[in-house]
């Protein structure tokens, strides 16, 4: 029996059409079920009420990740923080730290990059913060520091969005190592380092 391709190219053909324009219409990417903390990043201190809609980004986190893209590469040695001891932010003793220990931190950064600190008050964990932060992460190169406090919350932006994006680059061989200081009171003592 004779037949012919050409009506089953004719199909193929359709196939590959209808399955080219299911990939190409733009869908809501699912976020693993994990929902995002909606806290400031400085305090440490989870909000019971995450948002899993898509959020628009203020002009100043888009400033600062251009920012990032342009400079991020001579600003390699990054020092990243979260948590408190005693009651204390370990952000409030960061301009010290981070001048005894030589590196880099978020809100160093954003003065470099010239965004005001009144910007930057208005940012989320769910927005700015966690998308700042995963930039800051990706380009943090060799020696990576964190300072924790004794208090740490297991939803902020240091467990969920840095340490994997630092992991990451670890396993890509970007970051040789991730050392960690405790801040052990709130003059900002530290113990450690110990790497993680």
């Amino acid at each position: 029996m004779k037949t012919s391709i050409v009506p089953r190219l004719f199909i193929l053909l359709s196939l590959f059409i209808s399955f080219s324009e299911l990939l190409a219409a733009p869908t809501r990417r699912h976020n693993g079920g994990e929902d995002e903390p909606a806290t400031p990043v400085c305090s440490g201190t989870p909000t019971p009420s995450p948002s899993t809609a898509v959020v628009e980004l203020r002009p100043a986190a888009k400033t600062f990740l251009k920012w990032l893209g342009d400079n991020g590469g001579s600003h390699s040695k990054i020092c990243f923080y979260s948590g408190s001891t005693d009651s204390t932010g370990v952000w409030r003793n960061m301009d010290k730290i981070s001048v005894k220990l030589g590196c880099d931190w978020i809100t160093g950064l954003l003065h470099l990059a010239g965004i005001p600190d009144s910007e930057t008050a208005q940012w989320t964990d769910v927005a700015e913060w966690s998308a700042t932060s995963s930039a800051l992460a990706r380009i943090a190169r060799h020696d990576a520091t964190v300072i924790l406090g004794k208090t740490l919350s297991e939803t902020s932006v240091w467990k969920t969005k840095e340490l994997p994006n630092l992991r990451l680059s670890q396993d890509m061989g970007y970051v040789s190592r991730i050392e960690q200081y405790t801040m052990t009171d709130a003059e900002g003592d530290l113990e450690g380092p110990v790497d993680i």
